[in-house]
């Protein structure tokens, strides 16, 4: 996985089911721990951290504390690549955002405006009856966003014309779970929406 906090979850179960074993609660043998180790590498978490192609990650982060483990999670995919983690460079990774009207977005917006791995920012719309306007987002975007790193915004109508946009950057999209339905929707031909 690509999420900080699914390894932390790891690490804790694990660190659980060891002071278990050493308690006497649970046993341990070759056989379990071989269990254990191909139940975490075979653990996926739809729509958190979610590779759905080799270019587009999509996480359902839908409210201030998922935004921020999204940002850390994003940069900790960059700092493996970079020597010099604390001297951050911009990549060639897009975010995509869209958020429905009755969340925090302000204070989502402002936490991604503190992450400098996007060139660019595309937002649109999700939610059916409960949406965001485009203007919404992009007002607090633009009240939120480093004037000494000014980093495009573009308004999209839908998924399609701001995946189609991309091309060959990376794209990492965050703010709803309708947007990674809709994404999926569009990009693998699934409808993972129970609520249609």
């Amino acid at each position: 996985t690509n999420a900080l906090y699914q390894m932390e979850n790891a690490s804790i179960a694990l660190t659980t089911w060891k002071l278990l074993v050493k308690q006497g609660v649970l046993s341990c043998n070759k056989e379990s721990d071989a269990l254990t180790r191909e139940a975490i590498e075979g653990t996926k978490w739809q729509g958190r951290m979610e590779i759905i192609n080799n270019r587009i990650v999509v996480d359902g982060a839908h409210n201030p504390q998922g935004i921020e483990e999204f940002v850390k999670s994003v940069n900790s995919i960059f700092c493996e690549h970079d020597e010099d983690c604390d001297h951050v460079k911009q990549k060639d990774a897009v975010l995509l955002f869209s958020v429905v009207s009755d969340k925090n977005y302000e204070q989502m917006v402002s936490i991604l405006c503190g992450c400098k791995h996007f060139k660019r920012i595309c937002i649109t719309v999700t939610g059916g009856v409960r949406k965001l306007g485009t203007e919404y987002i992009y007002s607090a975007f633009d009240e939120f966003m480093d004037k000494e790193r000014i980093v495009p915004v573009e308004i999209y109508d839908n998924v399609k014309e701001a995946i189609d946009s991309v091309k060959e950057d990376m794209l990492f999209a965050t703010g709803s779970l309708y947007l990674v339905a809709d994404i999926k929707k569009y990009v693998l031909g699934t409808d993972s929406r129970k609520d249609k």
